[in-house]
């Protein structure tokens, strides 16, 4: 299936001042990133990001695209999300392109503010996210206790 992350959220809304505290960890940690340390396009930041009051969701440039990964403060159930847990699952396959940093760093800001609500796993083991801990620390203040869910 390729290096994919998984994430299960939990069925309904999230609040929107924890979702506003989400989008403006992220937008923070974007901004953060040293322009020399990450592919350039014509001087931006070789992601494709849409941060919206219900939505945030972006993808590599180019080359470096893969699936999109979307994370929407609106989570109900759709009809391939069977089961009974109030857990909707969801996934983003990077295939290991440079955006993975991204996704990693936005479910860590996720985990951070959901706590409970959200499960992340990966293909990938704990030192697989080691990068997008330390920049997550560093831009936003917190991601050194980030442990992946089993």
């Amino acid at each position: 299936m390729g290096y994919t992350h998984y994430y299960y959220i939990k069925e309904g809304t999230i609040p929107s001042e924890i979702w506003e505290r989400i989008c403006q960890d992220f937008r923070s940690l974007i901004l953060f990133v040293p322009s020399n340390s990450i592919n350039k396009q014509n001087g931006l930041l070789a992601l494709d990001v849409s941060i919206t009051p219900d939505v945030i969701q972006f993808n590599g440039v180019g080359e470096g695209r893969h699936e999109t990964f979307v994370l929407s403060r609106l989570n109900y159930r759709e009809e391939w999300q069977n089961g009974d847990s109030d857990m909707l699952f969801n996934f983003c396959k990077t295939a290991r392109k440079p955006y993975d940093l991204f996704v990693c760093s936005c479910l860590i800001i996720a985990k951070n503010h959901l706590k409970n609500n959200i499960k992340v796993t990966s293909d990938g083991e704990q030192s697989d996210w080691a990068e997008a801990i330390i920049l997550c620390q560093n831009s936003v203040g917190y991601g050194s206790r980030f442990i992946l869910d089993e």
